[in-house]
């Protein structure tokens, strides 16, 4: 997977500008106009709950900076930003079985407990649309557009430029790339934390919001060189992001990052799965 990062082409100065102006042009009002104004709402109660702003936000996003800006524009193929078809099976396989791991996990610590399983709150006949739209918004939106943008695109080429300053240096130029673009990946949420989120209540907030952004953004940057599928790495991120629990487990069971860590299971073995190709990691 190195080698793979190590041969990407630079981008050139014109083309990281003309990135960052997009996806601000798309962020700033998403986060400080769109998603307060509530306008999306009729679409969303419309659909049943299928139609979150993350998803639209998300889809514009991917549309333009993606497909406008890298693709067309840069000429980046898609597979070079981790968009690979041929991995998609592969990666809904995986990130299935790391819901179903976080399903039983939820049981084991009820039983732990001594308690009765409960079916989550949400589960019921009203919200079920909301919880679909809330996953979907992940999968196609949000967690997609971040991972290709931060891990497909900011971490390989923060890659490509330490590895040609360290030639020599694999490990610890991966290493640099994966936090320099994992700062960046937690700056990047800063609007939608000052704007949708309300703000923070102090500095001691925002740094220990900032520095676990980027210990997740070390994370996913760390999936994806392991398991050279950018598609697992979302279905992670999404997992992640959205309610997807089918019973009520345990209140500390909640601060469990249960689907990084089960991502960084499935990783560790990732060349031993069934159905893996291993070349992928050469």
């Amino acid at each position: 997977m190195f080698d793979k990062m190590a041969q990407q082409r630079l981008a050139p100065l014109w083309l990281l500008v003309l990135f960052v102006a997009a996806w601000l042009a798309i962020l700033l009002p998403a986060n400080f106009w769109f998603g307060q104004s509530r306008i999306w709402l009729p679409w969303r109660e419309g659909s049943y709950g299928l139609v979150w702003p993350a998803l639209i936000v998300g889809l514009l996003c991917t549309f333009v900076v993606v497909g406008l800006v890298l693709v067309a524009i840069g000429r980046y193929r898609p597979s070079e930003l981790g968009l690979e078809l041929a991995k998609l099976p592969e990666a809904v396989a995986y990130t299935l079985v790391v819901w179903l791991l976080m399903q039983l996990i939820a049981l084991g610590l009820v039983f732990s407990d001594a308690d009765t399983p409960e079916l989550a709150a949400e589960l019921d006949d009203s919200r079920v649309g909301y919880l679909i739209g809330e996953l979907l918004a992940q999968l196609a939106g949000n967690a997609l557009c971040e991972e290709v943008l931060f891990r497909g695109f900011v971490f390989v080429q923060c890659a490509v430029r330490f590895a040609g300053w360290l030639p020599h240096r694999p490990t610890l130029s991966l290493m640099a790339a994966g936090l320099v673009s994992s700062a960046v990946f937690a700056v990047a949420h800063l609007p939608h934390r000052l704007g949708i989120g309300g703000g923070y209540a102090n500095w001691a907030a925002m740094g220990m919001d900032q520095g676990w952004l980027v210990v997740w953004g070390c994370v996913y940057c760390w999936l994806y060189v392991r398991t050279g599928n950018l598609l697992f790495v979302v279905g992670v991120h999404a997992l992640a992001n959205a309610r997807t629990m089918l019973v009520t487990a345990p209140e500390f069971a909640t601060y469990l990052p249960l689907s990084q860590m089960l991502g960084v299971g499935l990783a560790l073995v990732w060349d031993r799965l069934p159905g893996h190709n291993a070349t992928q990691l050469r």
